[in-house]
């Protein structure tokens, strides 16, 4: 009974405890376990980080010397930097998750302002922390794709305030884009590298492409290299500078513009590379020009490349073009008739040879879409080094499109040829050739000069004409010129990748295998000559060691690397037959 007023008392009074107050001091305590709970897992993750960073500084990648780690973070980048298939790919910054990894390589590539210094406005997001990262130092700009949306055009608008900045610029013209860029607030004092290309499906001759705003109104006083694809030669003009160290232009032709490109070559004193593809016209039509036409000279050209050019037109433009003697050449011509060759070619090129040194290695083969290609060396090689080794050559022609000329091919080579310093060639190199390319005679003229001749090497089905150069069996008549007379102080005979037998495992059939027709020409050699001093195969197709005995009769030596390939040119022919 006592309890029962008691209660009735508290629910009467004022001052009694409610339900808040009673559950208050649970929820206080539920806050407090949580806060200690998130205190202790706090103290655990910063234990964890501090043991992951101890645990890292331990790897051997990052003990090594900050320069060395340096350069292996800029062989990544170079990785992700290389062209995709999605030019709008986020491809482009995923190396930036290096500098994820750990404190120590971020502080690395944070210090390193070059590794920030190239940009793709493609990712807006990036711009404005690239262009402070990099510092003052010259930026590269790789202008290829513009974003649709307005923060792409805003990112544009950020690096043109930063145009001095720029020192190389690589940019893909589109007439979209074009009108979307606005004008450059500053001059371009540092760019020292341009390259534009045009996007458009259209050809230079009827294209009306405009430099933009940005690029046609700023000064480049600095500008070395030019680099210009598919645009029109009046667009080109405008980016032409005295200060200009390499020029290369593709695809833009127009009637005249040999004279006009000599004109424009007057005021590059410094140029020192020069490339044109697709520039002359290859109408192979005899243009006298002005005799008035002075002579452009290049006092410090290294380089120059002339592809898919006309011949006639080529010899003319070299008529008008002085440079020094040492200055390598690549030429790409389409042959023209006969009457022209002898008249305007030969005579134009003879005049570039004749200053310069000595020839001592020359190669001669067909490469893929063209007729046959001589390439020179004013130093002598040895084959080995010649083989692993693709050194530049001193002068490099090839000839293309000869199936629609008027001139039999390999009289073109060897008028060619035989106006090149080839008397003291060392080492001669023959490729896979065209069909047409092999006549005995053609060939034994293009020998004749060469007798300081030390070392031959033949690749491929080249080798059964070239056998028959020296001298059939059947043939032992002493002649004045060809047969055995080609090559007298020969020491050295390369064969790579030569079928010796038509079957790897018949026998060898007089006279119609390799081995018995390359001995006999070699009988017949050495009685005229010296004995041959080495034989070198490499690579050989139904070669066996039974065979081989029978080559050392001919030579002092046999070179062989015994890599055999086996195939059955009889069964080959019967299922092409069948």
């Amino acid at each position: 009974m006592a309890l029962e007023v008691q209660f009735r008392a508290l629910q009467l009074s004022v001052n009694a405890p409610t339900t808040t107050t009673i559950l208050q001091p649970k929820v206080e305590a539920a806050r407090l376990d949580h806060r200690s709970q998130s205190i202790v897992h706090v103290r655990a993750t910063a234990e964890d980080i501090e043991a992951s960073r101890e645990q890292n500084a331990l790897v051997p990648l990052l003990q090594l010397p900050s320069e060395l780690l340096l350069a292996i973070i800029h062989h990544y980048v170079g990785i992700h930097r290389k062209p995709s298939k999605k030019p709008l790919s986020g491809k482009l910054y995923t190396w930036l998750r290096v500098t994820h990894v750990c404190h120590h390589l971020r502080s690395v590539a944070l210090a390193d302002p070059k590794l920030w210094s190239t940009i793709y406005p493609a990712n807006p997001d990036f711009v404005s922390e690239l262009l402070v990262r990099s510092q003052q130092i010259p930026l590269t700009l790789e202008f290829n794709h513009l974003p649709a949306s307005e923060s792409g055009v805003a990112s544009v608008r950020t690096i043109l305030d930063a145009f001095d900045r720029i020192g190389s610029m690589s940019y893909i013209y589109s007439s979209t884009n074009a009108s979307r860029i606005p004008p450059a607030s500053r001059d371009a004092s540092q760019l020292r590298s341009l390259a534009v290309r045009n996007a458009e499906a259209v050809h230079p001759r009827s294209a009306t492409v405009k430099i933009p705003l940005f690029i046609d109104n700023c000064k480049m006083p600095a500008l070395e290299k030019l680099d210009v694809v598919l645009l029109p030669f009046p667009t080109i003009q405008t980016l032409f500078r005295p200060t200009l160290t390499k020029l290369s232009m593709s695809t833009s032709t127009i009637p005249g513009i040999a004279s006009a490109l000599l004109k424009a070559l007057e005021d590059m004193p410094l140029l020192e590379t020069l490339k044109l593809h697709q520039v002359l016209p290859e109408s192979n039509v005899a243009t006298k020009g002005p005799s008035d036409t002075p002579i452009v000279s290049l006092p410090r050209l290294r380089s120059l490349y002339v592809s898919r050019s006309g011949a006639v037109e080529c010899a003319e433009f070299l008529d008008h073009l002085s440079f020094p003697s040492t200055t390598t050449l690549h030429l790409d011509l389409r042959p023209c008739g006969r009457q022209l060759w002898f008249s305007v070619v030969i005579p134009a090129l003879s005049a570039k040879f004749k200053d310069r040194e000595q020839v001592q290695t020359v190669c001669i083969h067909t490469p893929w879409n063209s007729d046959v290609q001589v390439a020179v060396w004013s130093r002598a090689m040895s084959m080995d080094e010649f083989e692993t080794q693709e050194l530049t050559p001193d002068l490099c022609i090839t000839m293309y499109g000869h199936h629609g000329g008027t001139i039999e091919c390999d009289e073109t080579l060897v008028s060619l040829t035989c106006d090149l310093p080839l008397t003291s060639v060392k080492t001669l190199f023959i490729g896979e050739l065209n069909p047409y390319l092999k006549r005995n005679s053609s060939w034994i003229a293009l020998f004749s000069p060469m007798t300081q001749t030390e070392t031959l090497a033949v690749m491929g089905s080249s080798v059964q004409f070239i056998a028959t150069v020296f001298h059939r069996p059947r043939e032992r008549k002493m002649v004045s010129t060809g047969g055995g007379q080609v090559m007298p102080n020969l020491k050295c005979l390369s064969l790579r990748k030569v079928t010796f037998k038509e079957d790897a495992d018949a026998a060898i059939i007089y006279p119609y295998d390799f081995i018995h027709n390359l001995c006999s020409c070699l009988v017949v050699r050495n009685e005229r000559h010296k004995r041959l001093e080495s034989l070198r195969v490499r690579m050989a197709v139904n070669l066996t060691e039974e065979d081989a005995a029978t080559l050392l009769e001919v030579a002092d030596q046999l070179d062989w690397d015994h890599k055999v390939h086996k195939e059955s040119l009889r069964r080959q022919w019967a299922e092409e037959m069948m």
